[in-house]
């Protein structure tokens, strides 16, 4: 009978670690699929175009596997940066070109290789950034922002001169806390979801160039943000 026991025991553990691969799989595949398909039919219904798309399937996806961890986010976000810099650079939101290529590519290659090296099965270890260095970061990123809102508004042509500055300082310090594994990285994302939404909403409102998709994306990037926020403060050593 123990050895019958034992048996069953053993055969359920093995059958409930398939299962739970298998929807794992099953899970892999059908999210990045399911995001593919709703960025072309969205894409479709309103007539942008085929850059629109490539936008959003990448910003969607760069973001969710950034919030669980997986290191596959940075090579995503590089394709996102490029095709986000030229839809930038139609709406005349020249901070957000010099940004991506300046900055957000080199820090998106630069994080594949660090995360790589303190991951374990794709996913990595995260940390906190505490108090001190906090403060800091809030100071530095008021004081870097409007000396940038300064100099874009030195382009001619440059429209939403604080806007612009400021969702790309935001995003450029949360980018290397991501870089570095801090758990902080996502209030910052927050913050400027918000200013990049309000960003995005005047582009859309005033017709600009696939500015839809970009508007899509960021609302996108808002719920994967804070759902993010939760899981990575959440867990202790690794997501």
């Amino acid at each position: 009978n123990d050895i019958i026991s034992l048996t069953f025991c053993f055969s359920t553990f093995i059958k409930g670690r398939r299962l739970k691969m298998k929807n794992r799989k099953i899970k892999q595949v059908s999210i990045p699929l399911l995001v593919c398909i709703v960025s072309i039919i969205i894409g479709l219904t309103t007539n942008n175009s085929f850059l629109g798309v490539i936008i959003l399937i990448t910003g969607i996806l760069n973001s969710y596997y950034g919030s669980i961890g997986n290191k596959i986010n940075f090579p995503i976000g590089v394709i996102n940066n490029l095709a986000l810099s030229y839809i930038a650079f139609k709406n005349n939101n020249y901070g957000l070109v010099i940004f991506n290529f300046l900055f957000f590519m080199p820090i998106n290659i630069k994080s594949y290789f660090e995360w790589d090296k303190n991951s374990n099965k794709n996913l990595v270890k995260n940390r906190g950034l505490g108090i001190k260095k906090g403060l800091i970061t809030i100071i530095l990123s008021i004081i870097i922002g409007m000396i940038v809102s300064y100099l874009l508004g030195l382009i001619p042509g440059e429209r939403l001169t604080y806007l612009d500055s400021f969702t790309n300082v935001i995003s450029l310090i949360a980018g290397i806390l991501l870089m570095l594994r801090y758990n902080e990285s996502w209030i910052l994302y927050l913050i400027n979801n918000v200013l990049d939404l309000i960003l995005w909403i005047i582009n859309y409102s005033s017709g600009g160039f696939d500015s839809l998709m970009v508007l899509l994306m960021s609302i996108m990037y808002l719920l994967i943000n804070i759902y993010a926020l939760f899981k990575w403060r959440s867990t202790d050593e690794k997501l």
